[in-house]
């Protein structure tokens, strides 16, 4: 059913743009790629001046763990915090703290289901130094940390502990959601896998972790992101330079993408937790993905323009509900977005009172059927393209204050997602042409196709 929205998709961007165009990214970003597979963008950006951000973000994450490797995404990401070959031990944090940079708000990492990032944010760098040694560690990073077995033994107290605090009404309820959601798939203990079993956490040894690492963190999976105040060109010798030793991997392990079967009839779970001091209900109408290579084309912009069409339209309409005397749920939103690699998703999610439940999910369900039968009014359509138009506008009013930071997560869904990172009055232009020539009957064409 999705191919057929993203066919109505091609018709209206055929008229609102050129078909199949890939849309310009942001020109003032450099990107490259090195021999060995790596990918780069740097660039210069004066908010705050003297200061720069740098990420190294990881194609790999829980998902990519094999049998008895449960956690070590995420156990991997509290190593690269002890003892790298170029500054073993504690020396990386002790430089960075003598620098003035704090562990959390300056130095941190993150692991998801199928991506880790790394990153250094604020840095001072004044000193020609504090550039070099951010960018080294980044390369260490990326092939050189050490995972010394005594290291790994200190840090399991850690990663339980963190368990621990992890175990959560939301957590808990997350983690037994994934069958629904994910079906019969390995997306369905993402979750619990992400964190790992106490069993594993305790026994691993420390060779399953390299093994890990020098499986997935390889450079044809990984970018480099430099932004800030810095010279673009002499940044990039030096990243050239640098990252030409980490040599690209042979025979690298392909990890093929997870089709979530179609079910006959709705998947329905009921998930209680004694701590939870919330009454909601998750609605997912799952379709295949956007192809990839489809993703920074005019005819998948003009679908997400139709997305946020939607988006909006439904908010007026919840919060119109939610403003009656006698209002069925307190809170309600639907958006599409991205699931996993092969699948999209349209998401519901309503908030209720204690007791209400069968009244706020017949409520929602109504909006819902209500949208697909009958789609949107044209009054509807017009104040949902005018806010959109008005919200990019205030984006691009006020790109030339934009900091450093503001660049970078477009960056990473570039790299990780193939969205177009473009710049705000590029974006601005080309929606406004979009939505000159979209018509609510092709929004309509395209809500009833899915």
């Amino acid at each position: 059913m999705r191919k057929l929205a993203i066919i109505i998709a091609a018709f209206a961007v055929s008229i609102c743009l050129s078909a199949q165009t890939v849309l310009p990214n942001d020109p003032e970003v450099r990107v490259g790629k090195l021999d060995n597979g790596m990918t780069y963008f740097i660039r210069h950006n004066k908010i705050p001046e003297g200061r720069c951000e740098f990420y190294l973000v990881t194609n790999a994450g829980s998902i990519n763990q094999g049998e008895g490797q449960d956690g070590l995404a995420h156990f991997l990401e509290h190593m690269c915090f002890n003892g790298l070959k170029s500054l073993p031990d504690k020396q990386m944090l002790e430089y960075l703290q003598s620098i003035g940079a704090a562990f959390g708000p300056n130095i941190n990492a993150w692991t998801d289901i199928d991506k880790t990032c790394y990153m250094l944010n604020d840095m001072p760098i004044a000193r020609e130094g504090i550039l070099d040694t951010c960018l080294l560690i980044m390369h260490d990073y990326s092939h050189f940390v050490l995972c010394a077995p005594k290291e790994v033994d200190a840090e399991r107290g850690v990663i339980l502990e963190e368990k621990r605090t992890r175990n959560t009404a939301q957590w808990r309820e997350l983690e037994k959601s994934g069958p629904y959601i994910y079906g019969n798939t390995k997306y369905a203990t993402a979750y619990s896998d992400l964190i790992g079993s106490e069993q594993t956490l305790r026994n691993f040894k420390p060779a399953t972790l390299v093994d890990f690492y020098h499986t997935w963190y390889r450079p044809d999976l990984q970018a480099v992101i430099v932004v800030g105040d810095i010279d673009v060109d002499r940044v990039e010798a030096k990243l050239r330079a640098l990252f030409a030793d980490i040599p690209a991997t042979q025979n690298p392990r392909q990890f093929e993408d997870i089709i979530i079967p179609d079910n006959d009839r709705p998947l329905i779970g009921v998930i209680t937790d004694p701590e939870n001091i919330n009454n909601t209900c998750d609605f997912y109408w799952r379709r295949a993905a956007v192809p990839f290579a489809l993703r920074n084309t005019d005819q998948a912009f003009v679908l997400r323009i139709i997305d946020d069409i939607i988006y909006k339209v439904m908010e007026e309409r919840f919060a119109d509900i939610t403003t009656q005397a006698d209002a069925p749920f307190r809170y309600a939103v639907m958006a599409s977005g991205n699931l996993i690699k092969s699948a999209d998703v349209l998401q519901g999610k309503v908030y209720y009172k204690n007791g209400d439940d069968r009244k706020a999910i017949e409520a929602f369900l109504y909006q819902a059927e209500k949208l697909r039968r009958y789609g949107i009014t044209e009054a509807e359509f017009g104040r949902a393209k005018q806010n959109l138009i008005s919200s990019l506008e205030k984006k691009a009013e006020g790109a030339s204050s934009r900091k450093n930071a503001d660049f970078v997560q477009p960056i990473i869904g570039y790299f990780t997602g193939n969205l177009p990172f473009i710049e705000p009055q590029r974006e601005l232009e080309l929606t406004r042409s979009a939505c000159d020539k979209l018509t609510v009957q092709v929004v309509n064409q395209v809500i009833g196709s899915t």
